[in-house]
């Protein structure tokens, strides 16, 4: 891991710009301090069915935390099979934490996280999935 020191708070879009700009890897996944994976294998998972069904996004299901246990966040934060999934019949722009995205996609469409300070997440999953179309959905 490398940290990269910004001269003054621009804003999450802008440290990951700069963060996308600088990683190395073939896919990209973008966490918060307070986002969690269910488990310590789920970004491998995600990254052997993208590269399994060749594609450019891969995410799984939102899950809430309580104790021990998990469930289901809510209906449109799940997915109900697993597979490739057309955006337009899902379209659902929140929690993109959840998602790895293909470095080479995200760099021939000029993807990028705009320069808000709230809710640039949510500008950059719909930008990237109407681009990408469809992705690989895990339940």
């Amino acid at each position: 891991m490398t940290v990269v020191p910004l001269a003054h708070n621009s804003g999450a879009g802008i440290a990951r710009n700069i963060g996308l700009e600088r990683a190395s890897g073939q896919y990209i996944a973008f966490m918060d301090g307070d986002d969690l994976y269910p488990g310590e294998s789920a970004l491998e998972r995600l990254h052997g069915k993208a590269i399994e069904h060749g594609v450019d996004i891969c995410g799984g299901s939102l899950l809430t935390f309580h104790g021990t246990t998990t469930r289901p966040q809510a209906p449109l934060q799940r997915f109900a099979s697993e597979g490739l999934t057309h955006y337009r019949d899902y379209q659902y722009e929140g929690g993109f934490y959840r998602y790895i995205f293909k470095k080479a996609f995200l760099n021939r469409n000029g993807l990028r996280f705009p320069a808000y300070r709230r809710h640039q997440d949510s500008v950059f999953l719909v930008k990237a999935m109407t681009t990408a179309t469809t992705f690989y959905a895990m339940v």
